[in-house]
């Protein structure tokens, strides 16, 4: 990469920020939560272009990290015995890099070096970018794909760590105020047409919502109920469909509206009823997005943005997680590792745009018969790790287990092993009826069951 520019830096800055942490009582334990302590967790030693300077920085971590004094001969002893102490210049190096100019904010410093960072990596980004674009054993989609995650992934870094503390609720409280902010981040977006399950599961700004189940379970099917429960409590949404057709999905939808099978209408007119069902506020609300045969995750990530941006999209139904393709240009990565940053990106797009992901995950076929575990998913710990809730669907009766869009209903059981922020471990029995793609939840103290009014 002999042709790129000088890489940016700013050696001057790089001396102020340590000389601004090393000052004395600057990191004192017993100094309290300051702008220097902030500064200092949210910097990392790759900001440092000059070895000297990196290398003093990793010996002041270590000293705040034990809780000792920061001064020049305790960051002499921990170079020395890191074998680095040469590296900076001995003792003198130590002092004179210490007696650079302080600043007031460190952190603002930490900002610049971050930037100049990214920027240095963003130049060798360019480098390896070109050198794929021109090679042609890879296509342009693989080019584009693999480094679009490479980038997202690099916009997401640098970030102040935001400690705050419990007492900033007392004003609050004492006020007699609700602690929630009564905004987007506490209150539910995504609703599942299921009680136990809308009580128990956040489902909120932010949030990725996991429905897993074997092939033919019906977990397209919840799917389709969570919009249009979710439609009309008047929330815009998007389903992103990387296998079920337009057609198929309209279908679904419009038999769960209508409370009628779309199949007598493929060649008939709709009925009265119907119709009416149909010019609802809430049918407006919907959108979908279709892509046949998979898509990478930045052409999925665009569409979600400009949904979110132009239309207003609250929730969004992912159909299903393993057709997002996954990267193809890093030959050394594990597939677990491809699916840990789908994953990763999932969540974090789910928390910048401020909007709930729910999105089915495949269990392998080989799943023994009863309850699944989760651990059956494929990709299983990347989406387990992510996923602020899971929900599981299976058939009581083993023998019919597949078949999910037929006409008859059938007993099913749904569980939540995983909800991070109320109960989990337990489990519901549903009645699900494939014609119309509905569920119903069975009450234990019922013997009917009788349709859920939303």
């Amino acid at each position: 990469m002999a042709w790129l520019p000088d890489m940016p830096e700013d050696l001057d800055a790089e001396k102020s920020l340590l000389a601004t942490l090393a000052a004395p009582g600057m990191l004192a334990a017993d100094g309290g939560w300051s702008e220097a302590h902030r500064a200092l967790l949210a910097c990392k030693a790759e900001y440092f272009v000059h070895p000297a300077h990196r290398a003093l920085f990793e010996a002041l971590s270590a000293l705040f990290a034990d809780g000792r004094e920061v001064t020049s001969i305790a960051l002499k002893a921990v170079l020395d015995a890191k074998k680095k102490l040469a590296a900076v210049g001995g003792i003198a190096g130590i002092i004179e890099i210490l007696s650079a100019e302080e600043v007031q904010n460190p952190a603002d410093l930490v900002t610049r070096l971050s930037a100049l960072h990214k920027r240095r990596r963003l130049a060798v980004l360019g480098g390896r970018l070109t050198a794929d674009a021109v090679d042609a054993s890879h296509t342009a989609d693989e080019v584009i794909s693999g480094h679009a995650a490479e980038i997202t992934k690099l916009a997401m870094e640098g970030a102040a760590p935001d400690i705050r503390f419990d007492g900033e609720d007392l004003p609050k409280i004492n006020a007699g105020e609700p602690l929630a902010d009564g905004g987007a981040s506490g209150r539910k977006l995504a609703h599942f047409g299921l009680p136990a399950f809308d009580r128990a599961i956040r489902a909120a700004a932010g949030d990725l919502v996991i429905v897993t189940a074997k092939p033919g379970a019906g977990k397209s099917a919840l799917l389709v109920q969570m919009r249009c429960v979710t439609a009309r409590q008047g929330t815009p949404s998007l389903f992103v469909s990387l296998e079920m057709r337009p057609g198929t999905l309209k279908e679904r939808t419009r038999a769960w509206l209508t409370s009628e099978a779309a199949s007598p209408y493929e060649h008939s007119p709709y009925s009265p009823g119907a119709i009416d069902a149909l010019n609802s506020p809430e049918y407006g609300l919907l959108s979908y997005w279709y892509h046949h045969s998979g898509a990478p995750w930045p052409k999925v990530e665009a569409v979600i943005r400009d949904s979110a941006r132009l239309h207003g999209a609250k929730v969004v139904f992912l159909d299903y997680l393993q057709l997002i393709q996954k990267p193809a240009l890093d030959k050394s990565a594990t597939e677990a590792s491809k699916a840990a940053a789908i994953a990763g990106s999932v969540k974090k797009l789910a928390e910048e745009l401020g909007i709930c992901i729910v999105a089915p995950c495949q269990l392998t076929k080989d799943t023994r018969s009863g309850e699944p575990d989760p651990s059956g998913m494929r990709d299983t710990s990347a989406w387990e790790d992510y996923a602020d809730a899971i929900v599981t669907l299976w058939a009581k009766d083993a023998k019919t287990a597949d078949g999910a869009g037929c006409e008859a209903e059938k007993a099913m059981y749904a569980a939540a092993p995983k909800v991070r922020t109320g109960p989990s471990g337990w489990r519901r029995e549903v009645s699900f009826n494939g014609a119309l793609s509905r569920f119903y939840e069975i009450e234990r103290t019922a013997s009917s069951r009788a349709p859920i009014t939303y």
